[in-house]
């Protein structure tokens, strides 16, 4: 369902054209769009911004791959997960390929392509996970686990699996492990 609030109305840069009259004459226009996402009891109303192409033509409108994109930005707004562009960011910062970042992050190559291009949405866990690995620091803790499990494979199995760093409580985790035994 369309609701008719225009919030702005442009001519789009990229070369679209009329699906009805192939006509190049097309205006383009923001409005709020409210759709239903999930179903019974769980179903919510969400709302996006999205262009609405109109043909000067023959007065047919259409909405294209950026509205659904629109949608599915809502959706990961309203799941509280990152949107595909964010996913693929967090790969780009450390330059490299899908088949590359999968490898490092031992998640699915194919999960990886699905997220960033608006396929399928990932989990909460997972979402934390690309959160994490948002960090320098902990991309290059992942890093250095496979590097020491890689070597120790090709070393053979006699190696020392990797080590976890040891944490040894201070004494303010002390006290607040004692805090939390009494409230419980």
């Amino acid at each position: 369902m369309i609701e008719k609030n225009k919030f702005s109305i442009s001519r789009d840069s990229r070369k679209i054209l009329c699906p009805v009259c192939e006509s190049k004459r097309i205006v383009t226009r923001k409005l709020s769009e409210s759709f239903p996402y999930g179903s019974g009891k769980e179903e919510v109303t969400l709302s996006a911004i999205v262009p609405v192409h109109s043909c000067q033509d023959c007065q047919f409108e259409f909405t294209d791959e950026l509205a659904d994109q629109a949608k599915h930005n809502a959706i990961c707004r309203h799941l509280e997960v990152m949107p595909p562009r964010q996913i693929a960011l967090i790969r780009e910062q450390y330059n490299r390929s899908r088949a590359e970042f999968a490898r490092v992050t031992r998640i699915g190559e194919a999960s990886i392509n699905r997220w960033e291009n608006a396929l399928l949405i990932q989990n909460s866990a997972m979402d934390q996970y690309l959160y994490l690995l948002s960090f320098p620091e902990n991309f290059e803790r992942i890093q250095q686990r496979n590097y020491h499990s890689f070597r120790n494979f090709l070393a053979g199995s006699e190696q020392q699996p990797y080590q976890y760093p040891i944490l040894i409580p201070t004494e303010k985790h002390k006290r607040d492990s004692v805090a939390f035994r009494l409230a419980a």
